[in-house]
């Protein structure tokens, strides 16, 4: 497989021609939504640490869910307020971007705000197993706190500043107004070929610490391969071991 680029922006320079300027290009734009729409999973694939009713159930904290009276409650909530998760396997092995947000949906703006339960922070962890997890870090190796919503339907997205792989994601809210709910999808590229291991690698243009063995040391990689200076490590991607 070609490296990959990973990029925002892209610009290209003619820099010569013959005749007049035409050319062609394609690019894999990776700011799809990975739960719902066209790229979405089963709702059997959203599990969560558990719910506090069947109508606040994981399959209701997809992005853009409605409240329905007597069905659901327009978002996933969990039993008890602390250390909860919820999250998604994802169609295959992915390119993870960044995350969308939205608090509980409420039909009625005149609502009194003792219902508008929303996450205000949460942390990022993912897989490529469901077994073997990793946390979105700081550069100061901390857990990174992302920002969350501040009223019930806007959407807040927070971008990665690196591109990580995973089949897995999970939220952990850490704060929230009243009660932790939420909706959510995980935004990226689609699906890499789930059982190909040859893409696992930091000179393919994936960030993370590159280490092949269990008596190699670990070195960070950025996103063109070059190994980053002491004391300015980016935060933590995924450790690729033995090309798995």
């Amino acid at each position: 497989m070609k490296p990959h680029l990973f990029s925002r922006y892209v610009a290209l320079w003619i820099l010569s021609h013959e005749i007049h300027c035409a050319l062609k290009v394609s690019a894999q734009v990776c700011n799809v939504f990975l739960v719902s729409g066209e790229y979405g999973v089963p709702n059997g694939s959203l599990t969560a640490s558990s719910s506090l009713a069947p109508g606040h159930a994981p399959m209701y904290g997809r992005l853009n869910t409605s409240f329905v009276q007597g069905e659901h409650f327009g978002g996933w909530a969990p039993q008890s307020a602390s250390n909860q998760f919820i999250q998604v396997q994802l169609n295959g092995l992915s390119s993870i971007q960044g995350v969308a947000t939205q608090g509980r949906n409420v039909t009625n703006e005149s609502q009194d705000e003792q219902f508008f339960f929303r996450v205000t922070k949460y942390e990022v962890a993912y897989s490529l197993d469901g077994l073997s997890w990793s946390t979105v870090m700081n550069p100061n190796m901390t857990a990174k706190a992302f920002q969350g919503n501040t009223d019930q339907n806007s959407i807040h997205v927070n971008w990665f500043p690196c591109i990580f792989e995973a089949r897995y994601v999970r939220i952990h809210p850490t704060e929230w107004n009243i009660f932790p709910t939420l909706r959510f999808d995980i935004i990226g590229c689609p699906a890499f070929a789930a059982n190909d291991s040859s893409d696992c690698g930091f000179e393919n243009g994936i960030c993370g610490w590159n280490q092949r063995n269990e008596n190699e040391t670990a070195v960070w990689k950025t996103l063109n391969g070059s190994n980053a200076s002491s004391g300015q490590l980016p935060y933590r991607g995924h450790t690729c071991t033995n090309g798995k």
